[in-house]
């Protein structure tokens, strides 16, 4: 929803706002950055972090449920007592998921996927070209007002109290 919503704003509402030769510019660069990110959300999502060991979850059993006290001993010998197969050393279990994850980082709550190593970078580079994104939204912006206060100034006074001669000539006071 988010995406719809910064296509329809920043793409169709702010970047025609500007003047002829920074619109297309910010059409370029703006568009561009969006659909970078939009590939590295739909990877993020879509590439599992599982092991490839790992059978895929059987969501028609419940989950195991295992004690706080009983995690440490889930692991014997790079071996995963609940997904029942051989994992590295450096895999670790997703109570989330459900599922050994290599090189685990974290459960993103947000996309609802674990993020590992065979994910960890284009979650990195969705964290990035969101941070852009947001910082040329700010930028568009920005660029819009100043242009326009110093090529049409009455454009960014579109208020009906501009728009009266007596209110504006008490402004100009």
């Amino acid at each position: 929803m988010h995406y719809a919503y910064f296509a329809v704003v920043t793409l169709g509402i702010y970047i025609p706002l500007l003047p002829s030769p920074w619109n297309l510019v910010s059409y370029g660069v703006v568009g561009g950055v969006f659909l970078l990110h939009l590939v590295a959300y739909v990877a993020t999502v879509s590439i599992g972090a599982a092991h490839p060991n790992v059978p895929a979850n059987n969501y028609n059993s419940p989950l195991p449920n295992i004690h706080r006290s009983q995690r440490e001993h889930i692991f014997k010998d790079e071996y995963c007592t609940v997904c029942e197969a051989e994992v590295g050393p450096k895999a670790k279990h997703c109570w989330a998921c459900n599922k050994c994850i290599i090189d685990f980082d974290h459960h993103c709550v947000w996309l609802n996927t674990c993020i590992g190593r065979r994910n960890y970078w284009f979650f990195f580079v969705m964290v990035v070209s969101g941070v852009i994104l947001l910082l040329l939204l700010v930028l568009v912006i920005v660029l819009f007002v100043f242009t326009e206060h110093y090529l049409n100034p009455a454009m960014l006074r579109t208020a009906p109290q501009f728009q009266s001669k007596w209110v504006g000539s008490l402004i100009a006071l």
